[in-house]
């Protein structure tokens, strides 16, 4: 009984390999933090909600045109998926940082907490914690951050097998994988929207 449980528990986890190159894929983002091209707003959260509306519908748009192929194809296009929509994300942080006038303090902790906070919270403990009312950042070294990355690209490893499924389904799976976008980038700008009105 035991056996079979090890077994069936080794079967649903991802493979480390995976998570591995997910997590490379993440320190890649993290590690070259987009410049924007805004300047601080005179009302930066309406402004910021209109770079969120946006950046969603960009982001849906992309996921789900990249689901449309079945078969091995299909599952070819997940990684590149992940890493364009984390990328477009990515300015969208930067974006709604440089209108709240933060731009400057959008370190790679900061970056790597808006993107994956919501999906991957306890795995970012070593870098963001909750003072009061603040959100603070330790200044991670680049072991800690590469750790940081590896144990959210392992999370992430696990909900993409999970998400892969869908794409058997060419047209109603890129439905689903482009809603799914459009949630995971409407996240990422509210987790930001409240770094920033918290800072």
């Amino acid at each position: 009984m035991a056996k079979a449980k090890a077994r069936k528990k080794t079967e649903a986890a991802p493979p480390d390999d995976l998570g591995l190159r997910v997590g490379e894929a993440i320190l890649d983002i993290i590690g070259n933090v987009p410049k924007s091209g805004l300047s601080a707003a005179d009302d930066p959260e309406l402004r910021a909600k209109r770079s969120i509306s946006l950046a969603t519908m960009k982001a849906a748009a992309v996921s789900g045109a990249l689901a449309l192929p079945s078969g091995p194809v299909g599952f070819l296009t997940i990684i590149p998926d992940l890493v364009i929509v984390w990328k477009l994300q990515a300015r969208l942080v930067t974006d709604m940082a440089a209108v709240f006038g933060q731009e400057k303090r959008l370190t790679q902790e900061a970056l790597l907490y808006c993107l994956f906070h919501h999906a991957a919270a306890d795995e970012l403990r070593d870098v963001a914690e909750r003072v009061g009312g603040r959100i603070v950042f330790r200044k991670a070294t680049a072991a800690v951050l590469g750790k940081v990355a590896r144990d959210v690209g392992l999370r992430m490893a696990q909900r993409m097998l999970r998400r892969a499924l869908a794409r058997v389904i060419p047209l109603l799976g890129a439905i689903g994988v482009g809603a799914y976008a459009y949630y995971d980038t409407a996240c990422v700008g509210k987790t930001t929207l409240e770094f920033l009105k918290r800072s």
